[in-house]
């Protein structure tokens, strides 16, 4: 016997099936509504006996509830139809419909402690954990083939990505190895970039790296900072050295200047603004002759043919040069002649430098509404202004490209990103024509008439279970009323009245006692035959 799915598959006939049905449903009833193995067996039987090639999974379904209630199981033939329905709801039911509910009600534990980093109650994060039930999804049923989906769902593997597997990231959560990185040089960006001799450099080197690892992929990144403490080390020693070697009183003035500035904020990054991502002009605070603007504008050429530079040329070194930087930053901002401001100068001595140094150039730079790069000296050089300025740059070459995007690699991200979008585009018309492909092979296409039989054949066992149930009942309605005919004909008086016993009533009250009758009081008797009046004596 083979038997016709829901979904019009064709299966083999096999009984354990039905027992288990039954068992599951007789753990919900009390005992004396429980069938017993017998009962089962012959319900079994009497399904075996149709002797039909084909049946509807309905039907025997039907056949089951309506001999569970001819041997009086009212009790487990309604347990059977709840298990029917719910199995029923499970089959028609959407996980990622349920999935995306429990999200947007708060009652989902998966999504609420998923990572610890988002709050799963913001509008933002949910977009982000929506896209992925829905990219789960799509993982499960188009992506991953189906050993890998049961084997995921039965605990022997993990498959970590499924919510953005069906985006193409290329990785997630990466662990970032700094110190081979900071140790034995690094690219970042298709640049070269060598090992970095202080502490300061090392941290914006670092702040580089992970910028350009967690753009590239999903998730978060893990960095261990303890890679920096070597590099904290050589800044120390570097000091100790080169101030030994230039005297004492150099020394300390820059101590207290640090000191003094310090204690204002002027080193807090709080202050520190950020730089434009495409300035249209850029202004440079620097000697006209020389290298430095010529690194500036070549750099600037190469990466932004586009962005207009703008030189106020102004001494970067001997007496006066502090207040004549100053002046420079005074006059960017009071006519506004630039969106980000390069303060650049070549290498030199600590004398050379000096004016960087000055406490009227850092409280300058600290004040400028324009975002201010520093570039002195060369990568092993440090100054105040360095400190107090919104971004350091070891070179000025450094400070163009920092300063600068480049337009090449903007024309690759988007070239990239529309690569990406029309994979994507792609993808997703596979997936249509997958799904289409899958309806038109469908019975529902393919064999209509069938389909249609099927129904037929539903709705006649419909029609049939419920007249049998509609007999089942009058019979058990008519049953009871013959029970409670006969229990009222028993208590009934004329019963016992026949028996040669009478009733005797005074006053229409019957009487039960002889303490109730006096002499000569007037009673009426009744008999099975008629009434009597009689006298007490």
């Amino acid at each position: 016997m083979k038997i016709i799915k829901r979904d019009g598959t064709i299966v083999e006939y096999n009984p354990e099936k039905i027992k288990n049905a039954i068992k599951k449903a007789n753990n919900d009833v009390g005992r004396k509504e429980k069938a017993t193995n017998e009962e089962i067996e012959e319900i079994i039987k009497y399904i075996e006996e149709l002797n039909k090639r084909r049946i509807l999974v309905e039907d025997i379904q039907d056949i089951i509830e309506q001999k569970l209630m001819e041997i009086g199981r009212y009790e487990l033939a309604k347990q059977y139809i709840t298990y029917r329905y719910t199995r029923e709801l499970v089959r028609k039911a959407n996980t990622t419909d349920q999935s995306i509910k429990e999200l947007i009600d708060g009652e989902s534990e998966y999504w609420n402690t998923e990572n610890s980093n988002k709050n799963a109650k913001i509008v933002t994060t949910q977009r982000d954990y929506l896209a992925g039930i829905t990219s789960t999804d799509i993982t499960r049923r188009f992506l991953l083939p189906e050993d890998i989906v049961k084997a995921h769902d039965e605990g022997i593997i993990h498959f970590h990505d499924a919510d953005y597997f069906a985006q193409n990231a290329l990785h997630n959560c990466d662990l970032i190895n700094l110190e081979d990185m900071l140790q034995n040089g690094t690219i970042v960006n298709g640049v070269m970039i060598e090992k970095p001799h202080k502490f300061l450099t090392a941290m914006t080197i670092a702040t580089q790296i992970i910028t350009a690892v967690t753009s590239s992929q999903y998730g978060g990144a893990t960095v261990t900072m303890t890679h920096l403490a070597p590099f904290v080390r050589d800044s120390y020693k570097y000091y100790l050295e080169k101030y030994k070697a230039r005297g004492f009183s150099n020394q300390t003035a820059e101590k207290y200047a640090k000191e003094d500035l310090a204690k204002e904020g002027l080193f807090d990054g709080s202050h520190k603004k950020k730089i434009p991502l495409k300035p249209k002009i850029i202004g440079v605070l620097s000697s006209q002759t020389g290298a430095v603007i010529r690194d500036i504008i070549n750099v600037s050429t190469r990466r932004n043919p586009n962005c207009y530079i703008r030189l106020l040329p102004v001494p970067v070194q001997g007496p006066g040069a502090a207040k004549e930087i100053v002046k420079g930053i005074e006059t960017m901002n009071e006519k506004k002649l630039a969106d980000v401001i390069i303060l650049a100068r070549g290498g030199g001595s600590l004398e050379d430098l000096w004016p960087f140094n000055e406490e009227i150039v850092a409280r300058a730079i600290y004040n400028s509404e324009i975002p201010i790069i520093s570039a002195v000296g060369h990568e092993t050089d440090f100054t105040i202004a360095d400190f107090v300025s919104d971004l350091r740059a070891p070179t000025p070459s450094a400070a163009a490209e920092l300063a600068n995007p480049d337009i090449y690699e903007l024309k690759n991200k988007i070239n990239a990103l529309n690569e990406r979008a029309r994979l994507s585009l792609k993808k997703k018309l596979e997936l249509m024509k997958m799904k289409y492909q899958s309806l038109m092979n469908s019975k529902v296409f393919t064999d209509p008439i069938q389909n249609m039989q099927n129904n037929y054949l539903r709705i006649d066992g419909f029609i049939k279970r419920l007249e049998n149930s509609i007999v089942l009942k009058q019979k058990g309605v008519q049953k009871d009323f013959k029970s409670m005919a006969l229990n009222l004909d028993a208590l009934s008086p004329l019963k016992t009245m026949v028996r040669g016993f009478s009733i005797i009533e005074k006053d229409g009250k019957i009487i039960k006692s002889s303490k109730n009758l006096e002499k000569d009081d007037e009673v009426s008797i009744k008999l099975i035959d008629g009434n009597k009046q009689a006298k007490i004596m």
